[in-house]
């Protein structure tokens, strides 16, 4: 929970939603493949990966923290345009409750400072924020697990990101999700289900602008694995809601893509 909600009662609603426009994903490096990779991972390739690795969960895509508090520093800037004193204090929030994922996520064998982990994080929380899903903390593990072992089969690419731009997408990735889980909590339990919709729709715009697809394609298991929903993904094709792009991928996913 944001431990300083009471900061939330003073967000105005008109600014609120317009601040929440301007929060975007587009600058990080992209993982719109992630479903084909998805479709291509099984749980026992996870857990066998899992077990090799050394030194924590990791997809092995190191992260510094350069720009560490930049995400904070931003968001709460926007939500509180014009009143510095408050836009601090709520950036501190944010970054104590980073803090407290950071510890959890750590006590259960997941590496910090690498992309792939972040990317696990953003991938968990939106999908629940979006769907308006609480998932077992255990099944939340496994599913962050699936996620980095996913995402170090495109690691390649992400290596090869510049420093610099590794630190500002680890920041955001680490961030954002935390931010907008404690906030639609702070607003919900303080009796504002308006601004806590707001974020929910808006979490899911950030999912798909991250991994390409929006979040109800995506399914999670019992056991925390990741699916793709083939019957979603083909009610995208046949509404025509999918760019050119979008419907590409969604045929190598179902296997009906031609080599290109």
């Amino acid at each position: 929970m944001l431990r300083k909600s009471i900061l939330v009662s003073a967000l105005v609603a008109l600014g609120f939603s317009l601040a929440l426009a301007q929060i975007s994903a587009d600058a990080l490096p992209s993982l719109e493949n992630v479903g084909a990779l998805i479709g291509g991972t099984d749980p026992g390739e996870v857990e066998e990966a899992v077990a090799g690795m050394q030194g924590g969960i990791a997809a092995g895509v190191p992260a510094g923290d350069a720009a560490y508090g930049d995400t904070a520093r931003e968001i709460a800037g926007l939500l509180y345009e014009g009143d510095a004193e408050a836009a601090r204090k709520l950036a501190e929030a944010f970054l104590d409750e980073r803090e407290g994922v950071e510890a959890y996520i750590a006590d259960r064998g997941f590496a910090l400072n690498d992309l792939g982990v972040a990317y696990a994080l953003a991938f968990v929380t939106f999908w629940e924020l979006s769907l308006g899903e609480e998932l077992d903390p255990s099944v939340g593990t496994e599913a962050a697990k699936f996620m980095v072992v996913t995402v170090q089969k495109a690691a390649g690419p992400l290596r090869r990101t510049p420093e610099e731009a590794r630190a500002q997408a680890y920041d955001w990735l680490m961030t954002s999700p935390v931010a907008f889980a404690a906030l639609v909590k702070a607003f919900e339990q303080n009796g504002r289900p308006e601004p806590a919709k707001q974020l929910r729709r808006k979490s899911a715009g950030l999912f798909e602008e991250l991994f390409g697809l929006p979040p109800e394609v995506f399914t999670i298991s019992e056991a925390g694995a990741v699916g793709v929903d083939t019957d979603k993904l083909l009610e995208l094709k046949r509404t025509g809601k999918a760019s050119n792009e979008v419907d590409a991928l969604i045929d190598d996913i179902l296997g009906t893509g031609q080599e290109r």
